[in-house]
């Protein structure tokens, strides 16, 4: 039987007179780094470190097709003996959407192959290998009306199970060919859809990307209607660790007035109104106030890159905000607040795909290092 996944503001921030370096921010974290939870990798997950972290991205491939060939290659997957089915699951950041339920016809053939997945082929008969096994033959699986989860990541809902186990020592790579032939939706029967599947951006240098869960809400700036939001996030470049902001609708410059950002950085996202009655809420209580370089634009919006030194330990945790504040109006707006956790770093290209959306013949594809998460049992 397949596995059942787990279901898974106090005081004014005024910011320093002088930006803090950004060197500095690194030596910061270090000191504030007291534990570090502890978390079991599952094998069983492709990329493995996906386990416990959210995806940098989302793919309709390949079960938002209904006439398509998909390959993938894994080279992450020692220690699983025998694999029963697989399984995928919705991204969990961007796709608040109710997702209705739809079925696909469909086969899949596993094999065993010698390449890596940085060096996947175009042509889709030059990645099949040695110990090929029709472990699902041609047949409709039914997969589940889904809502954006309360949990990120999200459980792994949408499941493959196998005809045929597939006896796997652990070696080598695993090659995945899966064809859909047709699917019925609530839209209708063969509809292409945005099935939003968590995915992951893999990097052959080693670089890994993280991006930032955010929740709650900002406040909109003096004479503006649209709240303050950002997006984070965190690259892991092996000797440092880069933190990305892109800020929007924070205080707007005015001519000859210009407005700057401070990043907050807590570990709780309490949410406390700040300042009183101002219907704006500061979360948590900041242990790391950093100015950002720049200024924000005629719109609010700023743009930055933060480098710190020695990366924290994966999943290491921290909630991130915007104060935007202007001081000649004497006014300020904050952001809604993300959680941060660092990624460890990269392995390079541990699973590549293979894909032709809309012609289940055709002999070739597109290569992409863009890969749906894959949980097999």
């Amino acid at each position: 039987m397949p596995k059942k996944p787990s279901p898974t503001p106090i005081h004014n921030p005024a910011p320093p007179a002088a930006p803090v370096a950004a060197a500095s921010l690194g030596y910061l974290l270090g000191v504030l780094v007291a534990a570090t939870p502890v978390h079991s990798q599952n094998t069983t997950v492709c990329p493995n470190d996906r386990q416990d972290l959210e995806g940098s991205s989302k793919t309709s491939y390949p079960l938002g097709r209904h006439n398509c060939r998909f390959q993938q290659l894994y080279s992450e997957l020692a220690g699983q003996p025998w694999i029963q089915g697989h399984s995928y699951r919705r991204d969990a950041l961007g796709s608040t959407a109710t997702l209705p339920a739809y079925t696909s016809e469909v086969t899949i053939i596993l094999s065993r192959v010698i390449q890596q997945p940085k060096n996947i082929r175009p042509r889709f008969a030059d990645n099949m290998g040695t110990s090929a096994t029709r472990v699902l033959d041609r047949s409709w699986i039914q997969f589940p009306t889904t809502s954006q989860s309360p949990s990120i990541p999200a459980p792994f809902e949408y499941t493959l199970p196998y005809r045929r186990p597939y006896l796997w020592n652990g070696s080598g790579t695993l090659a995945m060919d899966f064809t859909i032939f047709a699917n019925r939706t609530s839209a209708g029967p063969n509809q292409n859809f945005a099935a939003k599947l968590d995915s992951q951006q893999l990097y052959a240098l080693g670089r890994n990307l993280q991006p930032g869960y955010r929740s709650g809400r900002g406040c909109p700036a003096p004479g503006v209607t649209r709240a303050a939001w950002c997006a984070f996030q965190l690259q892991h470049e092996g000797s440092r660790l880069d933190l990305r902001i892109e800020s929007h609708w924070g205080m707007p410059s005015g001519v000859g007035q210009p407005s700057h950002s401070v990043l907050l950085l807590s570990f709780d996202a309490k949410p406390v109104a700040w300042p009183a009655n101002s219907g704006c809420q500061i979360y948590g209580k900041p242990e790391i106030c950093l100015p950002l370089p720049g200024q924000n634009s005629a719109l609010g919006a700023l743009t930055a890159t933060i480098t710190v030194g020695t990366p924290p330990p994966p999943l290491f945790q921290m909630h991130a905000q915007i104060l935007s504040y202007n001081a000649y109006t004497a006014t300020a707006t904050l952001s809604d607040t993300s959680r941060l956790l660092t990624p460890p770093p990269g392995k390079g290209i541990v699973s590549s795909r293979l894909m032709h959306a809309s012609d289940r013949n055709s002999p070739t594809g597109t290569i992409s290092t863009t890969v749906p998460i894959c949980e097999f049992y």
